[in-house]
């Protein structure tokens, strides 16, 4: 079984701002700023581009690996390879950002979460619907809350 779902969230700054924040590794700081009370470390192996690999320590390791980085488009996909839904019996687990401009001032960051679970397991992918996607949304307004206030004081949150 596969499936998907997506969640918009408004942005008060351009996409191309956006864009530095999410399509960078400046969005594992923010996120490690975001979950300071979750997250013991972040490890990254790579330059931030497409391989790059993004470890998150919780209670236990989560990790991530870019596999799709458009900046002409802004879009940035990442699979998880360890952790999260995996830990469930997924099968696959991949997350999408896409910055779209609104207008001059403001950025949709719309954020996608496609996984597959073997059909015996089906009654599982309401977690993704139901926990998943609000969690993910409430980390991008976090992260772009912390951005913004970084960016109004001029000193980081």
């Amino acid at each position: 079984m596969k499936g998907n779902v997506s969640q918009d969230v408004d942005m008060e700054a351009t996409a191309d701002e956006a864009w530095g924040v999410f399509g960078t590794l400046r969005v594992v700081e923010l996120i490690c700023k975001v979950l300071s009370g979750a997250v013991s470390r972040a490890e990254v192996d790579g330059d931030g581009g497409v391989g790059t690999v993004i470890s998150f320590v919780f209670a236990s390791a989560f990790k991530e690996k870019i596999v799709a980085l458009d900046n002409e488009k802004r879009i940035k996909e990442v699979e998880v390879i360890q952790g999260g839904l995996l830990d469930l019996g997924f099968k696959s687990h991949r997350v999408r950002f896409e910055i779209m401009e609104k207008n001059q001032s403001h950025s949709i960051i719309k954020s996608t979460i496609e996984y597959e679970i073997d059909d015996e397991h089906a009654e599982k992918a309401s977690v993704v619907d139901d926990n998943n996607i609000g969690r993910l949304a409430t980390l991008v307004e976090g992260v772009a809350k912390c951005h913004l206030e970084e960016k109004a004081n001029a000193v980081k949150c």
